[in-house]
């Protein structure tokens, strides 16, 4: 079954705390975010930023993350999108950052955030065909080394099938 935005977004317009987007992402958002920082947004994240924005919703949302050793883990998601000056900021500090060289040497997108903002939840900033979620665990050592040895896990395969599948802890 292929999952659909208005499919992705059904669970979160039941949420009582959810609330309409007031800021969509346009054409604008999307040129500022390439000159920044060289990445772009794969088709489902900017299809769901044009035209849900970046709403807000309730908490309790859970999701399983898979290591590279396949080890799963359990999330629970903060803020699904973080307003473009975030994702930006972001970007300059984990990706370029003097503080913590090498840290994080992909060209990805830092869209949102998990567990209390430890976790990032990222997308392919080289790729648009790349609709997947991932997630990295902010660490300070460089990349492979100390507290930074768990690489990249992957959420799901797209963002419509990771909004789709929230869902509460005892059910993960």
């Amino acid at each position: 079954m292929e999952i659909t935005l208005d499919m992705a977004l059904s669970r979160f317009k039941k949420d009582p705390d959810y609330a309409p987007a007031t800021l969509f992402w346009n054409k604008a958002h999307f040129e500022k975010l390439l000159e920044k920082t060289g990445c772009r947004l794969p088709t489902q994240y900017k299809e769901l930023l044009e035209t849900a924005g970046e709403f807000e919703h309730g908490f309790g949302y859970y999701f399983l993350a898979t290591w590279p050793d396949g080890a799963q883990t359990k999330h629970e998601l903060q803020v699904p999108f973080q307003p473009l000056q975030s994702v930006i900021d972001n970007f300059e500090i984990f990706r370029k950052g003097r503080e913590f060289p090498d840290r994080f040497p992909h060209d990805m997108v830092f869209i949102g955030t998990a567990d209390a903002g430890h976790t990032n939840l990222l997308a392919n900033g080289t790729d648009p065909t790349d609709n997947a979620v991932y997630l990295w665990e902010t660490a300070s050592d460089p990349w492979g080394t100390g507290n930074n040895t768990q690489g990249l896990a992957r959420c799901a395969d797209t963002l419509f099938g990771f909004l789709y599948n929230l869902d509460d802890w005892d059910n993960l």
